[in-house]
Parts: C-alpha cells; structure tokens; sequence
C-alpha cells in the first residue's frame, strides 16, 4: 500500500481507537457542545470504531482518561504518530498562534510521541500556514514549500493524509468540524 493512500482505516481497531480518543480529549478539554459531539461521533463512524471503541473515544470527549499520556507514548511507537501531531497542531492553531500554555502541552506531547525539534517545528509552520485564522487563505506554493520542509524532517507525507482534523477541516463536505472546533477553540482563548 502506498504511504500517499493510506487512511486511518488501514490501522487496527486499538490504534484507531487510541488515536481518536486522544484527538477527543485534546478537543474537549473538558466538555463538548452538541455539535463537537456530533462531530466526534462522525469521525468515529467514519474510522469503523465498534461499540465499545465509539464508547472509549466519546468518554474521552467529556473527561480524558486517566493514562492519556501512556496512551500518546504508546502511539509514539505506531506509523500515526506522525499524523496524531498534525491533529494536535491543527487543533492548536485553529485560531492563529497558540498561547504559551498550548505551546508547552504541544510541545509534551511533542516529547511523549518522540518526535525531533525539525518535525515540530516543521508541523508547527504547516499547521500555522493553514490556520483558518489567517487574513486570506494559504497559497498553493506556500503549501508545498511547507510540504518539502515536513518531508526534508522526517515527516511521512501521509502522515498529512491521515489527519483527521485536516481531513476534516479542509474538504466542504465536513464543514461542521471546523465550525465545531472554532468555536470551541475561541470559548478557550
């Protein structure tokens, strides 16, 4: 299977599972509204999550679980890590920069998946690039300069394919995640 097409559906059932409950706990930050839920709840039907997996991951949405960090350094040693931190940021940059608090908790997490100051920094730019806070939309040679860099990293270039949120954030047919995580993100601020 090649890297450019592989989706988070290629993955075991526990790691797609362990992927979206940290990516719901990191949105959540202690509650969702109706529409993040409903969001949440997509993005698990769309992932194949059974029962119980659904269950972990909207558990997780309300409080994150107590071994959260386990469970990144966990992902840390799986192909998502990659992908998981592309999450993070997007998530982080959603409004512009990030303030210092979510720079230190993106930077632990950073730390727990192992990943190398040049693949933070270079997520951090894309991320930033692609902010829907931004005054007028990245260019199409931003994007791939910001590309080149990721993979001159480390960073798999499937690694931006699997993300969830940029998945989600960026195709019209999910517009509901980004309204969700906006404003969600704003009520943080």
């Amino acid at each position: 299977m090649a890297t450019a097409t592989m989706h988070l559906t290629d993955y075991n059932e526990s790691e797609r599972a362990d992927y979206m409950v940290v990516v719901a706990a990191m949105a959540s930050h202690g509650g969702l509204t109706s529409e993040e839920l409903m969001v949440i709840r997509e993005l698990c039907m769309r992932y194949v999550l059974g029962p119980d997996a659904r269950g972990r991951v909207m558990a997780a949405s309300n409080t994150p679980p107590h071994d959260l960090e386990h469970t990144i350094k966990h992902l840390g040693h799986t192909r998502l890590k990659h992908s998981l931190f592309v999450d993070i940021c997007v998530m982080g940059f959603v409004h512009g920069s990030p303030n210092p608090a979510a720079l230190v908790e993106i930077q632990h997490i950073a730390d727990l998946l192992g990943l190398s100051k040049p693949e933070v920094d270079a997520v951090e730019k894309l991320a930033a690039l692609l902010s829907p806070a931004n005054q007028k939309p990245a260019s199409e040679p931003q994007v791939e300069k910001a590309l080149e860099t990721i993979e001159q990293a480390g960073v798999p270039h499937g690694a931006i394919a699997l993300s969830a949120t940029l998945m989600s954030l960026h195709n019209d047919e999910h517009a509901p995640v980004k309204e969700a995580l906006s404003a969600r993100h704003a009520k943080t601020r």
